[in-house]
């Protein structure tokens, strides 16, 4: 059965996408998973990170490969109007993915996703879109584990991709702003239930310090008392979600973004990933 994972915050700059590829180059690379990445949010960070020369310009491979998406019509944001006004039934849609390398492949996002958010959509009506396209993907790839890349903000794709999933991906940074986007994401939930009727489930939620600053090996005074702040979450009680405040954290790091660009894993984070998905239970 595909695992599927949501990592979000509704505050930006937490690292959302870098962790997500952290993710999914480890397990695809360390534990030949089959992993499929989804990029859901307009800015394209995941896609633009994964698609970029050094030189500003697309690589070739998927330059060649996106002009015939676009000119077919074969990316989420149409794949979005079709399945509003019909159905996926006349979709083949391998070929809306994109396999990056061995075992990673990526559902790109596209720049005029933001006009979805624009029109006056029934929003109800996509609240299965997330789970009819993997299912769909699911009978050619049959993917080990999804991860989705989700905006910082409520669109018609994260409450799609709320029904979908029940285990929350949610990174903050050692500052007080991260762990109120938890906070919001958590209140958002509970709208969205009441209000839009997502499917009353229990939800899972596993959030960790990313960009942690160290001092000899161990949390700064800074770090630690964010950390604690976190921990407080934990102990709260919330109708239909749990939170768990993880052990692992990821180290600040300037370069870790090349990495991605350059899609070689960092070596030295194979300890790191290891703990995270552990904790998280990725592979049980």
């Amino acid at each position: 059965m595909t695992k599927k994972y949501a990592i979000i915050n509704f505050k930006g700059g937490v690292g959302k996408t870098t962790i997500t590829w952290l993710i999914g180059k480890y397990l695809s690379q360390y534990k030949n998973q089959n992993i499929l990445m989804v990029d859901l949010d307009p800015q394209m960070s995941l896609t633009l990170g994964l698609s970029l020369k050094d030189d500003g310009f697309l690589k070739n491979n998927y330059n060649e490969w996106f002009k015939e998406r676009l000119q077919k019509k074969e990316t989420i944001y149409y794949l979005m109007e079709s399945y509003y006004k019909n159905s996926l039934k006349d979709y083949d849609l391998s070929s809306f993915v994109f396999n990056n390398e061995k075992n990673l492949f990526i559902l790109p996002s596209y720049e005029k996703l933001y006009l979805i958010e624009l029109m006056n959509y029934e929003r109800k009506k996509f609240k299965n879109f997330i789970k009819d396209i993997i299912y769909k993907l699911n009978e050619k790839y049959l993917f080990d584990i999804v991860l989705f890349d989700c905006p910082p903000n409520f669109t018609n794709l994260t409450y799609s991709v709320f029904e979908y999933v029940n285990q929350i991906i949610v990174p903050c940074n050692p500052d007080i702003y991260a762990k109120k986007g938890l906070e919001l994401l958590i209140q958002t939930l509970q709208i969205l239930i009441t209000k839009y009727g997502l499917t009353q489930k229990e939800y899972d939620f596993y959030s960790f310090i990313n960009k942690a600053r160290l001092h000899s090996g161990h949390f700064t005074n800074e770090t630690q008392n964010f950390y604690d702040e976190l921990k407080k979450l934990q102990k709260h009680y919330y109708t239909n979600f749990k939170i768990h405040v993880l052990n692992t954290y990821l180290p600040e790091r300037v370069d870790i973004k090349r990495a991605m660009q350059n899609q070689k894993f960092p070596e030295d984070y194979d300890y790191y990933l290891d703990s995270l998905c552990n904790e998280i239970g990725v592979l049980d």
